[in-house]
């Protein structure tokens, strides 16, 4: 399929987020914009997943690690330091960017179940520093008093970050994300990392540096999760560990997962489900978990490619269809044209 020029592609996606951008400020129900914003933080995240398990075919279990070395770096820095929240964001991500290098440096040539094993030892770490290193992160109290991003001034005008301005801030995100990584993979690194996901000693054997292609998606994942994390750090204002232990990494793979293994748009889409929907089945009472249950049978069962390989069968239906009316007969020369 024929791709469009990355001018046209980029024009299409700055007109999607003003459609998205203008859409959000008619929203009026507080709680869905709240569930938005953390939606929007979570499909940074999964898609940062889904870049090394999808695309690289690692699966690592730290991502919430790494999501954590964002809020708390960026947090800490703004509290203790005194430093502006732009600033501070900064620091938080290339912290947890350098986290990221010095995992996977250290457990990127094991691959496979050592990997995740080393993945998982880290969150451990990360997630019990957090909790025992109580002069600095106050532990299971967690962090609270979060200093606000600071008005932003601009044309003469002052813009207070009230939840909408989140908002425009989260799909701001989200759509950068989008670019970098859709970017990568229609670049020769994302050929690299393909090769390497169907074949490593292969892809080695061509010339393509495996190690430092992995290593290089890794870091790029913690870089991803920091602003994720300074993001949702600076909204809540308050910050405890339990938010970013094992279970929220294997949350994000499930995510990751279901949404479609390879696909950012379907990162995107699966965390929505995972936010918006579960909270929309409340009103299901006690039934609310078991109709949950069932919708994730349903995409496991009839869409084994995830929530992206429904679209995928929209498009599939649509093009049979076309092509099914364009291929009638052409009216023969002698045949009259309102002749049955």
């Amino acid at each position: 399929m024929r791709r469009w020029p990355a001018a046209c592609r980029l024009l299409a996606g700055l007109a999607l987020y003003g459609v998205m951008a203008g859409a959000a400020a008619t929203i009026e129900n507080a709680y869905l914009v709240h569930l938005l914003i953390l939606s929007c933080i979570f499909a940074v995240l999964v898609m940062s997943q889904n870049l090394v398990t999808g695309y690289m075919g690692l699966l690592h279990l730290c991502q919430a690690a790494f999501y954590g070395i964002g809020a708390y770096a960026s947090a800490l820095v703004a509290m203790k330091l005194h430093v502006g929240v732009p600033l501070a964001c900064l620091v938080g991500t290339g912290v947890a960017a350098g986290s990221g290098l010095v995992v996977g440096v250290l457990s990127i040539r094991f691959g496979g179940h050592y990997l995740a094993i080393v993945t998982l030892g880290f969150g451990v770490i990360v997630n019990q520093i957090l909790n025992n290193w109580v002069g600095l992160t106050r532990g299971p109290m967690g962090l609270s008093g979060i200093p606000a991003p600071p008005a932003i001034r601009l044309l003469g005008l002052t813009i207070a970050w009230t939840p909408y301005t989140y908002l425009l801030g989260g799909l701001l995100l989200v759509f950068l994300t989008y670019l970098v990584l859709a970017r990568i993979r229609d670049s020769k690194v994302g050929l690299m990392m393909e090769a390497i996901r169907e074949n490593e000693l292969a892809a080695a054997c061509v010339g393509i540096p495996t190690v430092r292609v992995k290593v290089a998606a890794f870091t790029l994942a913690a870089l991803l999760a920091g602003p994720a994390g300074a993001m949702y750090a600076h909204y809540s204002l308050m910050l405890v560990p339990e938010l970013f232990g094992f279970f929220d990494s294997a949350n994000l793979i499930a995510m990751a997962v279901l949404g479609g293994l390879g696909s950012f748009a379907g990162s995107i889409a699966s965390a929505v489900f995972f936010t918006v929907v579960p909270e929309m089945l409340r009103v299901a009472g006690e039934w609310r978990l078991v109709i949950y249950g069932g919708l994730l049978v349903v995409v496991v069962l009839f869409f084994p490619k995830g929530l992206a390989g429904l679209g995928t069968l929209v498009r599939e239906k649509i093009a049979g269809a076309c092509g099914r009316r364009s291929s009638r007969p052409p009216i023969g020369e002698g045949e009259a044209r309102g002749a049955p």
